[in-house]
């Protein structure tokens, strides 16, 4: 049986299918279930003027991705290892362990981190955030296909 590694090879040209350096949040934890998927690009300047984004917010899907959660889901964002701004903070984390969910592993990093930490969520992080910011270099591209 194939792994996901040689399949994202084999179909999506991908051989570098890992991230490094992720950091374990509580000790000792570990985390397993169905994966919630979450891709961001750089922020498009030309569809994105002013954070339009975020003048609905039904229109952004790393809201989406967590709409999908059921109890016991992993969210997984590729968040191209930037730090400039947290992708979740405290609401939405709420939100998701509120249904369930075991943790989150992200390339990047969230924001409200001490609050989070008080949930019994497990987080694979590149970092903590520096800043409170919601204006990203980034913006959610892709998410789970059901």
């Amino acid at each position: 049986v194939p792994t996901i590694s040689v399949e994202l090879k084999h179909w999506g040209g991908i051989s570098d299918s890992f991230v490094m350096g992720l950091k374990s949040c509580h000790t000792g934890k570990t985390i397993g279930g169905p994966a919630i998927t979450l891709q961001f690009m750089p922020i498009r300047e030309d569809y994105y003027q002013d954070a339009e984004e975020y003048q609905n917010v039904e229109e952004q899907l790393h809201r989406h991705a967590l709409y999908l959660a059921e109890a016991g889901d992993v969210v997984v964002v590729d968040a191209r290892g930037d730090l400039s701004s947290g992708v979740f903070g405290e609401m939405m984390l709420a939100y998701f362990h509120g249904k369930g969910g075991e943790g989150v592993v992200l390339d990047g990093c969230i924001r409200d981190s001490k609050k989070c930490w008080k949930r019994d969520l497990e987080f694979g992080l590149g970092d903590l955030s520096q800043t409170i910011t919601s204006k990203p270099a980034f913006s959610p591209f892709a998410s789970t296909i059901l």
